[in-house]
């Protein structure tokens, strides 16, 4: 980076072990070719990176940088779906993108902090017109490890996880998260015991 002090001001002291070095410039907005050389010169990376799908939406232009969604996979740089925003503007150099413990598990899971809404407006349960139930939530696409399961319970104590036929319906949306849409073919009808539902995510 350019200005090593300033960069320090902004993302704290502890950033100052991953600055390999100044550099003057700055990256393309519209894309460019990156190649990272280590010290005798051999290529260790090199992509090249646009502003066209599949590359996040939300890093272009939106104060969002880009990040790997999973980089312990060994992932293809070169492939924008390999990529997503990052959770904070500006993203967190030198550290890991905020794990579920720093958040709260479900704020985390469900993109609050990408949506910009509270965990509550996120996900919700319906009665369709057939009487089959409806089950929609919102999850952060770059939560690699997170398991999503929908779960019943007919005495709120004891709760089994929900078989859902066949794929359920995604939503890509340009903030990094995406609306999962579920539908459970019927429901119980009058004077059967009641059956209670919830979203249930971990690690």
């Amino acid at each position: 980076m350019e200005d090593v002090e300033a960069m320090k001001f902004r993302y704290g002291n502890g950033v100052s072990e991953a600055i390999a070095g100044k550099w003057n410039g700055k990256l393309n907005d519209a894309g460019e070719t990156i190649t990272l050389l280590n010290p005798g010169g051999d290529t260790l990376q090199s992509f090249a990176y646009t502003d066209k799908d599949p590359w996040p939406k939300a890093a272009d232009g939106d104060g969002a940088s880009v990040v790997l969604v999973n980089p312990d996979s060994a992932p293809d740089h070169k492939n924008g779906a390999n990529w997503t925003a990052s959770a904070q503007p500006g993203g967190t150099p030198g550290t890991a993108e905020g794990e579920p413990e720093e958040t709260g598990l479900l704020e985390f899971a469900l993109g609050t902090d990408l949506a910009g809404a509270p965990a509550g407006s996120l996900y919700d349960a319906s009665v369709a017109d057939d009487g089959g139930l409806v089950f929609t939530y919102r999850r952060r696409s770059d939560a690699p490890g997170i398991t999503y399961a929908i779960e019943e319970s007919t005495d709120l104590r004891n709760w089994t996880a929900v078989a859902v036929p066949g794929n359920p319906e995604e939503t890509e949306h340009e903030d990094g998260t995406r609306t999962v849409r579920v539908y459970l073919p019927t429901i119980p009808g009058p004077g059967m015991v009641p059956r209670f539902f919830r979203l249930k995510v971990s690690r």
